[in-house]
């Protein structure tokens, strides 16, 4: 049962952020010139500064395929995880501090805290430093 409760999970995750991947993939493509939303002041400046360069969106489309797409299968979920972290740390921020939106910001971090704790296990060769570990 944990297990299916763990591919369940993982795979509804893989793939919500895949689809944002494609999702914006396609908005890049089809409407290059589409302005973020922002809905205060501190979010306008933000969003404007990260997307006058116009590399900010195709980085986190291109995280989100990546990620997304590797959370999917069970082989290359822990390396997902690892590409996702640092987009949805910053979601996390963004809306913690510039939107208020406090549940969102929790509800993405703690299912990505979950995903890792049920994938603990690929990462112990990460924090052993010159030992090895039995497989």
């Amino acid at each position: 049962m944990k297990q299916v409760a763990l591919a369940v999970a993982r795979l509804v995750f893989g793939l919500f952020y895949a689809a944002i991947g494609l999702f914006g993939a396609h908005e890049m493509l089809t409407n290059p010139d589409a302005a973020w939303p922002a809905y205060n002041e501190a979010e306008k400046e933000l969003v404007a500064a990260m997307t006058s360069a116009g590399f900010f969106a195709p980085v986190v489309i291109l995280t989100c395929l990546v990620g997304g797409t590797a959370t999917v299968f069970k082989r290359t979920a822990p390396v997902g995880l690892l590409v996702l972290t640092p987009l949805i740390a910053m979601i996390f921020l963004y809306h913690a501090y510039l939107t208020g939106a406090y549940v969102h910001a929790g509800v993405q971090a703690a299912y990505l805290a979950v995903l890792y704790w049920l994938h603990r296990d690929a990462f112990i060769p990460l924090w052993n430093y010159g030992r090895r570990v039995a497989a």
